[in-house]
């Protein structure tokens, strides 16, 4: 018997737990907006560059780049190098 069929589920009451908090509403709402915010800059960004040069390659530029952008920030904000 696996030990998944063992355990006691959590009501979905008890999950959202968290969420009684007022802080942590507020948190997590703003958190949903800014994430939607920067999924939509990226589809809008992405589609105007296909649009304009009417390349998939632009297009892949355009995402790998702003992705690695992001990612390089915040490795440098932790101070993470790939320089080892």
């Amino acid at each position: 018997m696996s030990q998944r069929s063992t355990e006691k589920r959590l009501p979905l009451k008890a999950a959202f737990r968290a969420l009684r908090n007022r802080n942590y509403r507020l948190y997590w709402s703003g958190q949903l907006v800014s994430f939607s915010g920067t999924w939509m800059q990226r589809v809008a960004q992405a589609w105007l560059v296909l649009k304009l040069t009417n390349s998939p390659w632009g297009w892949a530029f355009s995402a790998s780049h702003s992705w690695r952008c992001e990612h390089d920030r915040d490795d440098r904000e932790v101070g993470i190098s790939d320089e080892g």
